[in-house]
């Protein structure tokens, strides 16, 4: 209602919170279900009449009878009052608490390959499936002459010597169809192309991985 104060919780969020409507009495949902730090923005939006501001979508933090906590992705409405005023908020909401970790979880493993990438002794290139570089770190700045900025976007073949192209090409394609032997386990000894257009011996650990498709 107007004051925040539950009219219709229905047996989703029971299940999800683990309160009942019994457990609300007068006190506005917010000193039940949300993080301290949240109640004062959401208190604010129950005090703007403003309809204008409907529909729209927001996602917020439950805190559960149990103590932990749930990202729940909402839909907000609202039904007007004879003078056109916010006599009622609804909201539906999805849980996506879930979908929610996995990305953070994702997100903190990026940083950390970010953070061993850009601290490694060893020169790390990355590149997609589409044979152009993507990762590029300062040891590889160091050791082939180029800034990060020549090469992110461009062909890997552009570290490769003309002699070894047709053979990195060859290996590269058939790992893209599939072929996983085509990534020794072993380092090898193979010659690298520097900036300024000279050879000089490399030793090569390869790896890679999947994403998506």
């Amino acid at each position: 209602d107007r004051k925040g104060n539950p009219i219709l919780f229905n047996p989703a969020c029971e299940r999800l919170s683990g309160y009942t409507l019994d457990d609300f009495s007068t006190r506005p949902f917010w000193d039940v279900l949300l993080p301290e730090d949240d109640v004062d923005a959401v208190r604010k939006i129950y005090e703007d009449s403003n309809a204008d501001r409907y529909p729209n979508q927001k996602v917020t933090n439950w805190i559960t009878k149990s103590g932990s906590q749930a990202v729940i992705a909402w839909s907000h409405s609202v039904i007007l009052d004879g003078d056109g005023g916010i006599e009622l908020r609804i909201g539906m909401g999805v849980d996506i608490t879930e979908r929610f970790r996995a990305a953070e979880r994702v997100a903190n493993s990026e940083a950390q390959l970010e953070s061993l990438r850009r601290s490694a002794g060893d020169a790390i290139v990355g590149g997609s499936s589409d044979g152009n570089i993507n990762s590029w770190n300062r040891a590889a700045a160091h050791l082939f002459g180029y800034a990060q900025e020549e090469v992110i976007g461009r062909p890997i073949t552009m570290l490769i010597p003309d002699s070894l192209r047709n053979r990195h090409l060859n290996a590269f394609g058939s790992l893209l169809s599939g072929n996983a032997a085509q990534i020794t386990p072993k380092p090898i000894e193979v010659s690298a192309l520097h900036k300024d257009g000279r050879e000089f011996p490399v030793q090569l650990s390869l790896g890679c991985w999947a994403s998506g498709d």
